[in-house]
C-alpha cells in the first residue's frame, strides 16, 4: 500500500475533533468579532490570518474550516456557502447570501456611483473574497 492509499489530508472526521477545545473556541470568537466589524468574511482570509491556529486543530484549509464551522459553531456563524461567513441570525432568512448579493446591496446602501476599485478594496482586500469572483459578479451586474 503506498502513500497515497494512506493519505487523508484535507479529511477530518468528526469523531476526532474537539469542538469545545479552547483553541477552536479562540478561533470562533476571532470570528465572531471580525463578523461583527464587518458583516461578512471569506473563509479563505480567516484561514489565511489564522492558519497556525487552524494547522494545530488539523485544519488543512479554508474548505475544512468552513465544514468545520459548519458543524461546530452553526448555530452562531452561517456558512452556507463557500466561502462566505456572516452571522446565524439574519433579518430575512429566505434571502440567499451570495456574493452577488453582498455585493449589490453595498452599491445599493452606498446610493452613489462605486468605483471597481472601491468594491475590490472591500469584498478582496477587507474581506477576502477572490478578486476574480468579484470582478466576474460585477460584470454580471453591468448587464
Amino acid at each position: 500500500m503506498g502513500q497515497r492509499d494512506t493519505d487523508h489530508s484535507g479529511f477530518l472526521h468528526v469523531d476526532y475533533f474537539d469542538g469545545a477545545s479552547p483553541a477552536f473556541v479562540g478561533l470562533v470568537e476571532y470570528v465572531k468579532q471580525r463578523l461583527v466589524r464587518e458583516g461578512q468574511l471569506s473563509a479563505e482570509l480567516i484561514y489565511g490570518e489564522k492558519r497556525v491556529s487552524c494547522l494545530q486543530l488539523r485544519i488543512d484549509g479554508p474548505r475544512m474550516l468552513h465544514s468545520v464551522l459548519i458543524r461546530f459553531a452553526g448555530d452562531v456563524i452561517a456558512t452556507r456557502l463557500y466561502p462566505l461567513l456572516t452571522f446565524a441570525i439574519r433579518e430575512d432568512p429566505t434571502v440567499r447570501d451570495t456574493i452577488r448579493n453582498r455585493i449589490t446591496a453595498f452599491v445599493r446602501d452606498k446610493q452613489q456611483p462605486v468605483s471597481c476599485e472601491e468594491l475590490r478594496q472591500r469584498f478582496v482586500v477587507k474581506l477576502g473574497f477572490s478578486n476574480e469572483s468579484v470582478m466576474a459578479t460585477v460584470a454580471a451586474l453591468r448587464c
